[in-house]
């Protein structure tokens, strides 16, 4: 199955009973008549009932009053305007329960007008509700706007391959991501006059290569590689391997809460190189000591991932026993919640071993002693881990006795 970025979410999954959710992209955002930003006053609930086929349909929504403090992009004469109906409701700008509020700041991306009035686009994002006229994505908004006023074709490509290390990541996400689609229609930007495919992918490379790039550029580069290559192995490609392990290291140091979520994207990404498991295990020994709770969470999450059943040979046998040392380590820990992480590696390890080979000596004598633990939602999960091996035990031997017959 295709990934696809989080940073601009073209098209969402919202279950197969429903229709693929839309959502305001930055290239709705460019071919909009006008963005502006203001403030909304008269919030009032409304319905409106309209015709869907040969059935009348009441949908519920509300109105209200925009009053501009300023237009980024566009043409309005007008300093407030009214939005008699705005629609509530899965794929809207109030979905999930979300309603407006009077006195509120909204980023609002207006496709024209209908029967006199200015109309917001009604998906997700058409009005952006604000912290304030300086939070994100405003001062990101500004930026693009510059950037989609340049005639300049060589101005705007200058421009896009220097943010691949701007400061801001929102618009270094959104630089990768003009060079991941070249023709504008998600991001606004069509640099398919200037920029091949191949030059693409090779500023896309060295972007992920570089000492610089950071963990969320580094898996962002990853995913869009990975798109791009898929069918030429890139999961087992041995330099991505390289520069994921570079990244890793570079930050395992200061890993923080913030961080936490990137760090775990590329240990999930080293978990298709057995030959580097040695390598990442260093790191998740240091990130187990780590001060922040989460990241020493994902640390004992990932261990099972690098556990190798049916070992033969001895240096990966000697992996397989240090890895299980440190979850047994952590599974007896006062952290609760790290605890249960080591819990689930470990139960991992148990049932993907059981399915292969006979439990070893360790993996049996933790299943003994499993009681003594000292959380309750640990001896639980190895509990459940118990049984599923015994499922796969009593599976085996019934094959066997089949077998005999």
């Amino acid at each position: 199955m295709q990934r696809i970025l989080p940073v601009i979410a073209l098209v969402l999954c919202a279950g197969s009973a429903r229709a693929a959710r839309p959502v305001v992209t930055w290239g709705h955002m460019k071919s909009s008549r006008a963005l502006v930003l203001g403030t909304l006053h008269e919030v009032k609930p409304v319905s409106r009932t309209m015709k869907v086929g040969s059935e009348e349909v009441t949908r519920k929504g509300f109105s209200f009053t925009v009053r501009i403090t300023e237009v980024l992009r566009g043409r309005i004469m007008e300093k407030e305007f009214s939005v008699p109906f705005s629609a509530a409701g899965y794929a809207t700008n109030w979905e999930f329960g979300a309603a407006p509020k009077d006195g509120r700041n909204v980023l609002v991306t207006l496709k024209g007008k209908e029967d006199g009035h200015w109309q917001p686009l009604e998906w997700p994002n058409g009005i952006w509700n604000l912290e304030s006229f300086d939070s994100h994505p405003v001062p990101f908004v500004r930026q693009l706007v510059k950037l989609w006023s340049l005639t300049d074709s060589a101005e705007v490509k200058r421009q896009i391959i220097e943010g691949r290390f701007d400061p801001d990541p929102h618009f270094r996400s959104y630089s990768l991501s003009v060079l991941q689609s070249r023709s504008g229609t998600y991001t606004g930007v069509d640099i398919s006059g200037s920029v091949t495919e191949s030059e693409a992918l090779a500023l896309v490379w060295d972007t992920f290569r570089s000492p610089k790039c950071p963990l969320n550029s580094v898996l962002q580069c990853d995913n869009i590689l990975w798109n791009r290559l898929r069918g030429e192995n890139w999961y087992g490609h041995a330099p991505r391997a390289d520069v994921l392990l570079k990244a890793l290291r570079r930050a395992v140091p200061n890993a923080s809460l913030a961080t936490s979520t990137n760090l775990d994207g590329i240990v999930r990404g080293l978990t298709t190189f057995p030959g580097r498991r040695n390598e990442v295990l260093a790191a998740l020994t240091e990130l187990l000591q780590s001060d922040v709770r989460l990241v020493r969470n994902r640390a004992a999450l990932r261990l099972g991932s690098f556990y190798e059943p049916l070992a033969t040979d001895e240096s990966v046998a000697k992996t397989n026993r240090r890895i299980w040392q440190l979850l047994e380590e952590f599974l007896r820990s006062e952290d609760r919640t790290v605890a249960i992480s080591a819990a689930h590696s470990a139960s991992i390890i148990a049932m993907n071993v059981g399915m292969l080979e006979p439990l070893s000596g360790d993996i049996q004598k933790l299943f003994e002693t499993a009681s003594t633990l000292p959380h309750r939602e640990t001896i639980s999960r190895f509990g459940a881990a118990e049984r599923a091996v015994k499922r796969t035990e009593r599976a085996w031997t019934l094959v066997a006795e089949a077998r005999a017959d």
